[in-house]
């Protein structure tokens, strides 16, 4: 015997991208916690569907979705949030940005650890996990700590561990050196591309390290290429103080006074005073620790550029 079946119209349902994602999931919970006391209340407490974490879903219908790229003008937030929203068949005005946090959860699995985000980039500046180049980039780590480090030896000191790497796509690097207060105390040639290596290094004194890399694309080897900024290693209770360093930069200060007496224009009396005041302040605790350490110098008076004194 046949039985007929009478089919009724209904309002169709509203089944985009997005309910479906939300609803698959709810179902999903269900299914798989239907057991568990107390899970009613859980499902009926507002929640954000995450099914990447990328972008989310709030009860509400709101999206957000997370960019791991600075934004430096290509508009890669606002091109993000569209595809998404195509995707979702979402409507514009329910789309938000957020740029992605330090949580390892974004991490980029080609780029390594940290990616190269806005935030990232601005915590690396302040804990001085920075380069400088002309075209090379050039990663630098001692006994593992990246620059800005700080390391701890005994007072016998001891050998660290430097290792480098360097990939650059025009600037041809020539010759890597070790950097040590200042001073290049190793070196080796490089005639790639991209290169990488390490170097040993004895420390007994209190001192920073850094790579300097030298090359340039007009062919002159001498030229410096990229610098990295420095891992601090401290031996015992010694400080680190570099005596020539120190001498550079009184020798500069000294010339921004002579500058700001001679050259510098005077629209502003009261500010022009408490600019000499802030470097001659510099000047003198500079001075008085060279002073302290028994370190003999030469420099000139910071009232004339004329005299020199040693002492």
């Amino acid at each position: 015997m046949n039985k007929h079946i009478k089919v009724t119209d209904s309002a169709p349902a509203d089944l985009s991208r997005r309910s479906f994602l939300v609803g698959s999931a709810a179902t999903g919970v269900v299914l798989g916690y239907a057991a568990v006391p107390g899970i009613d209340q859980a499902l009926a407490a507002p929640f954000n569907f995450e099914p990447s974490v990328w972008y989310s879903i709030a009860p509400d219908g709101l999206v957000t979705v997370t960019c791991g790229k600075a934004d430096m003008g290509q508009h890669i937030t606002s091109t993000m949030a569209q595809i998404v929203a195509e995707e979702l068949g979402a409507n514009w005005k329910d789309m938000r940005v957020q740029l992605a946090s330090n949580d390892p959860k974004f991490n980029d699995p080609v780029l390594g650890a940290r990616d190269f985000t806005y935030r990232n980039w601005m915590d690396a500046v302040r804990n001085g996990d920075t380069f400088i180049t002309v075209g090379p980039l050039v990663d630098m780590t001692v006994e593992g700590r990246r620059p800005g480090s700080k390391i701890a030896l005994p007072v016998s000191g001891g050998t660290v561990a430097v290792n480098w790497r360097i990939e650059s796509v025009s600037v041809r690097p020539t010759r890597v050196e070790l950097i040590r207060n200042g001073t290049a105390v190793d070196e080796v040639r490089c005639s790639h591309l991209s290169c990488n290596g390490h170097f040993p290094l004895r420390v007994t004194e209190s001192c920073w390290v850094a790579i300097r890399v030298r090359g340039s694309v007009a062919g002159r080897e001498a030229d410096i290429a990229a610098h990295t900024s420095a891992v601090y290693v401290g031996v015992g209770e010694k400080p680190i103080f570099a005596i020539a360093d120190a001498m550079s930069v009184l020798a500069q200060i000294e010339g921004s006074i002579a500058y700001v007496d001679t050259l510098a224009p005077r629209a502003d009396e009261a500010r022009h005073a408490r600019l000499r005041a802030t470097l001659e302040l510099a000047h003198h605790r500079l001075h008085h620790r060279l002073h302290e350490l028994g370190a003999s110098h030469e420099h000139v008076p910071i009232h004339s550029v004329h005299v020199e004194r040693e002492h």
